[in-house]
């Protein structure tokens, strides 16, 4: 300020930060991406470090029926059925990654056959793994109708196999009766 006190000189910094919200807007725009790839997932996807879910999707909770929020910090293990949960804790343990069966509990305590699936990734500065879940109670039942109806054919193959044979019998029987029978019915022309 001068005498009068009047502005004369002014002093300030600028910072050019157009490259911020660049980077910001990508960020969040990749975030939003992920986040809809995440929830339009057609199964169950967690994200867990030794069993505790650390983040996981809409599916898991369609799946499981407990809310997002209840499955947040939850022991994973506890939406694996107790016959089949050694088997998962043994490939978790062993960083296992292709995919295998296990039974599924749900909130309700219903038991459901699952497919699983995990990778290791790094996951804010710690090793964990990311696991699909696929409730496959659909494709056990059509497995499951498939069979019957190859045990009714496979039967009834059986009976058809079991129909010609005793229709061949039949018939070369018939054969042998029809020779007695002709001879039988000449040697009654002899007898007066």
């Amino acid at each position: 300020h001068n005498e009068k006190g009047d502005p004369g000189k002014l002093t300030g910094i600028n910072i050019d930060i157009t490259e911020k919200k660049k980077k910001d807007l990508a960020l969040e725009e990749s975030e939003e991406r992920f986040r809809a790839l995440h929830n339009a997932s057609f199964g169950g996807i967690a994200i867990h470090d030794k069993g505790v879910i650390l983040e996981c999707n809409q599916g898991l909770s369609q799946i499981t029926g407990y809310d997002h929020q209840e499955l947040i910090g939850m022991d994973g293990l506890l939406l694996i059925s107790d016959d089949t949960r050694d088997l998962v804790i043994k490939n978790i343990a062993a960083g296992f990654e292709l995919p295998y069966e296990a039974k599924g509990r749900r909130k309700d305590g219903e038991i459901y056959p699952l497919r699983l699936e995990a990778k290791n990734i790094p996951y804010r500065g710690r090793k964990v793994r990311v696991v699909e879940f696929r409730d496959i109670s659909e494709q056990k039942n059509e497995e499951q109708k498939r069979e019957s109806l190859e045990a009714q054919l496979r039967q009834a193959q059986k009976l058809e196999a079991v129909g010609r044979l005793a229709g061949g019998i039949a018939h070369d029987f018939n054969n042998l009766i029809g020779l007695v029978i002709g001879y039988t019915e000449m040697a009654l022309e002899d007898i007066p």
